[in-house]
This record gives structure tokens, sequence and C-alpha cells, in this order.
């Protein structure tokens, strides 16, 4: 199996790219910690000023996780169809149950779910045709 690296590096730092913007305050960010509680937001305000490099080089490990999964699953030379129906098919099965789970078992708002759970659709299918139509 050939998993080209440089597409799954370009893909990871894409899907940072894309959440900076998703979670920007003029987009998704208000409404995302407005459907938090209070006492999350001030940990999540109050962390970012202290350990934002620590938490960037996590998150950007865990983008490099994903795009290696879905490199492997989708593959490099997938046509932009396969990448996209690959991308959804994993959204679908992995990604969107385990999100709602936190709707019913955490009991996390729906806001809360649509706007997460549409990010993660969205990264995958760029991530997945990033790297299947990487030649």
């Amino acid at each position: 199996m050939y998993i080209n690296y440089l597409a799954v590096f370009v893909a990871a730092i894409v899907n940072m790219i894309v959440g900076f913007v998703w979670y920007v305050p003029f987009l998704f960010g208000k409404k995302w910690l407005a459907t938090l509680p209070q006492e999350t937001v001030q940990k999540i305000e109050i962390g970012n000023k202290k350990n934002m490099f620590p938490t960037m080089i996590l998150a950007f490990a865990g983008s490099l996780l994903t795009a290696y999964v879905l490199a492997v699953f989708v593959g490099v030379g997938a046509t932009w169809t396969n990448a996209v129906v690959g991308a959804l098919f994993i959204w679908l099965g992995f990604s969107l149950p385990s999100s709602l789970g936190l709707v019913l078992w955490e009991k996390k708002s729906w806001t809360y779910f649509f706007i997460n759970t549409a990010y993660n659709l969205v990264v995958f299918v760029v991530m997945a045709v990033i790297i299947g139509l990487w030649s």
C-alpha cells in the first residue's frame, strides 16, 4: 500500500486551517461556545492563553492521524468522487455515531452536535480529496 506522506501532511495542515476558520467567532465560534457551560468556556479561554503551543501540537498530531487513516482507506490515486464517497462513509460510520453519543449521553446540545459533525464532514471530504487526487 502506497501512502503519499506529503499529501497526508498537507491534508493535516488544511484540517487545521479549516478548523481555525470554522470556529472563529464570526462563523461558528460564538454559537459553539454558547453551547458550552460557562465554566468550560472560562477553562478554554485560560487554557488558550497558557497552553496554546502544546495544544496546537497535539491538535496537529490528531490531524496527521486522521489524514493518515483517510489515506489508508481512500488511497492515493482515487477519483474525487471515490474520495468524497469514502470520506462520507467514514464520517457516517465513525464520526457521526460517536458525536451522537455526546448528545444522548453527555447531554450536549443539538447545536453543538451539528457544528462539530458538520466540521468533521467538511474536513474529512477535503482531506480525502487532497489525498485521493495527489499524484
